[in-house]
């Protein structure tokens, strides 16, 4: 009785465990599919990377000495990549385009698209948007609010230094 308790339980151990070894491995192998056209990208300039975020459809990172932030997002049908020297910018601010919705008595914020915005010191250059978040091609935010908020702070402290 004892043994058959026992492998009753290894394998409903195995079979709860297992989805969660997939999602790991299937998110691990994401990473590696993103980090590499992100590496590409920061070697063309001969930086480093100094500080990084991976998020499930893009990364953001910065070579913090040579004042050099990278954005490299990728989802089915679109992909977008920023290489930003930020000496030659003036500002970065958090873009939340949103909407209210009134639900059962009840008011929610959604947010549309999120983005980080980086205008430059000369007028005549368009400014830059980091795309992070975009309901019409996600369904559902993750932590891209806060990402927004760490990444908005890390620069303007580049940039006032």
């Amino acid at each position: 009785m004892d043994t058959s308790n026992l492998i009753f339980g290894a394998v409903v151990s195995a079979v709860c465990l297992i989805p969660f070894a997939m999602m790991r491995m299937s998110m691990k192998k994401r990473e590696r599919i993103l980090m590499e056209p992100f590496n590409k990208m920061v070697d063309s300039v001969n930086c480093k990377i100094s500080t990084i975020d991976v998020e499930k459809d893009f990364i953001i990172g910065a070579d913090m000495d040579k004042k050099h932030v990278f954005f490299y997002k990728s989802l089915p049908g679109c992909m977008e990549e920023h290489t930003v020297d930020l000496n030659a910018v003036k500002r970065c601010e958090i873009i939340n385009i949103g909407r209210t919705v009134n639900q059962n008595n009840d008011v929610y914020k959604v947010i549309d698209k999120l983005a980080l915005r980086l205008t430059p010191k000369q007028s005549e250059s368009n400014a830059i948007d980091i795309e992070l978040y975009d309901s019409g091609r996600s369904f559902q935010i993750g932590e891209e609010l806060e990402i927004a908020q760490k990444w908005h702070e890390k620069i303007n402290t580049l940039l006032m230094n």
